[in-house]
Order: structure tokens, then C-alpha cells, then sequence
């Protein structure tokens, strides 16, 4: 019993260390440089906020809205599109090297058999 008590809390102190060691890294910090410093924080406060990143991430005319998760949706999107684009490019150039072999061995079977002699 003792033993099992022991490695219970080991391995309770290793788990909060590995979880205080993920919050410790955390990035998440305020960007002064998505400031719109030409608002006054104390009158329009959302402007001075988010006025910078307002500015540098317009709303695109096909949509209502916009925010960091339709520009997230859109960047995978385009990543897919991109990675099925070159899977059906690379798909395409091994069917047509698949067909040039399988027209080569039928060819050299062709003629391998027209060469012998009937029996």
C-alpha cells in the first residue's frame, strides 16, 4: 500500500508540473501594434481596441462578418485545395506512367509470343 501511495504522488506532482509548464508557456499577449492610436481610449475604447486589426482585416463584400475564425476557415480551405490539387495532379502523372508500362509489358508479350514458333 505504501508503495502505490508513492507512486500516486509522483506521479500527481510530475502531471502538475507538466500542466503548470503548459501554462507558463502561454503566448497569448496583447498586441499594441493592433492599437488604433488615432481613436481615445477613454472615449471610444472598442475603436482604440480593435481598431488596428479593423483596419488591416477588412470585411470582404461576400460576407456579413469577419473575424479571425472565417480568416482561420478560409487559409485551411485554400490549404486543401491546394493538397488535393496536387494529389489529383500526382494521381493523374501515375495513372498515365501505370498505362505507359502496362503498354510496354503488353507489347513485349505481344511480341515475345509472336516470335516463337507455333507448336
Amino acid at each position: 500500500m505504501n508503495r502505490f501511495i508513492r507512486l500516486f504522488v509522483i506521479g500527481s506532482l510530475l502531471l502538475s508540473l507538466t500542466v503548470a509548464s503548459l501554462f507558463a508557456q502561454s503566448t497569448h499577449k496583447l498586441d499594441p501594434s493592433t492599437f488604433d492610436q488615432s481613436a481615445a481610449a477613454c472615449t471610444d475604447f472598442y475603436q482604440y481596441v480593435n481598431g488596428g486589426w479593423m483596419k488591416a482585416n477588412p470585411i470582404p463584400p461576400a460576407f456579413p462578418s469577419w473575424s479571425l475564425g472565417n480568416i482561420l476557415n478560409e487559409r485551411n480551405r485554400d490549404l486543401l485545395h491546394e493538397i488535393l490539387e496536387a494529389a489529383a495532379k500526382n494521381t493523374a502523372a501515375k495513372r498515365e506512367a501505370a498505362n505507359k508500362r502496362l503498354a510496354t509489358i503488353t507489347r513485349v508479350a505481344w511480341m515475345s509470343r509472336r516470335s516463337k514458333p507455333m507448336a
